[in-house]
């Protein structure tokens, strides 16, 4: 079994991600978009920018659009800030959905194994500030399991087997290495 190596490290404007697939990194603002919110004639223009994903959670209702462009969509009104400056926010509900689409662009890059899943081994670098031993196992709580999704129409199936979290400016070197 192949298992990749992901690294996110949650910081409070974005989130920097990486993999050990082609030295692939990657930064997104921490802010969601609900499709829901945007016309069809939005939608379609969404859809045209190469910084823009949309995010479907297997079983969800809800489609999200989100990345660097996210800004030039114009709906900064309707724009889910998923981060506070706060330990809270690591159990926020958009927080960790937004956490679960990163590990599904990351896991976009690697080849899946023979059941079209991704196995990986997941860094997270949070701020020191926050860290504590509680906040770490509620982390691993929410993000040790298998991950369903669709993005940009593509079915993604990420099976995280170990979580380690660090205070992020170790995460950070992990993304600097990976």
């Amino acid at each position: 079994m192949i298992v990749y190596d992901l690294t996110l490290d949650l910081g409070n404007v974005q989130i920097r991600m990486g993999s050990n697939i082609n030295s692939f990194q990657l930064k997104i603002p921490t802010k969601l978009l609900n499709r829901n919110l945007a016309s069809t004639a939005e939608v379609n223009s969404f859809k045209s920018h190469s910084g823009i994903y949309e995010c479907q959670l297997v079983g969800e209702l809800d489609t999200y659009f989100l990345g660097n462009d996210i800004y030039t969509l114009e709906k900064n009104a309707q724009i889910t800030d998923t981060i506070e400056l706060s330990v809270q926010h690591y159990s926020d509900p958009y927080f960790l959905k937004l956490s679960s689409f990163s590990l599904g662009l990351l896991a976009k890059e690697c080849p899946p194994d023979e059941n079209g899943e991704v196995n990986a081994k997941v860094t997270i670098g949070i701020s020191p500030d926050t860290y504590t031993d509680s906040l770490e196992n509620k982390l691993k709580k929410a993000l040790l399991k298998q991950h369903f999704m669709v993005i940009d129409g593509k079915r993604i199936v990420v099976n995280v087997l170990d979580i380690a979290i660090k205070p992020e400016p170790f995460g950070i070197h992990l993304l600097a290495t990976t």
